[in-house]
């Protein structure tokens, strides 16, 4: 969990066989809590603002 939750666009459709869909919060070096997405391997990207959904041929 790394992506930072404002990198993708909030309406991200789930699946019953999604895990990783899911906001946490983690403690960034000063100690403040941050929201984060999952940040594995993907076939399609959820959507970013102004660029759209993304299809990854290669693990990035």
């Amino acid at each position: 969990f790394m992506t930072p939750k404002e990198f993708f666009k909030d309406d991200i459709q789930s699946d019953d066989a999604d895990t990783g869909n899911d906001v946490v919060g983690v403690l960034d070096p000063n100690g403040e809590v941050r929201q984060v997405r999952s940040s594995g391997t993907r076939v399609f990207i959820p959507e970013i603002q102004g660029v759209g959904t993304i299809r990854t041929r290669h693990p990035i």
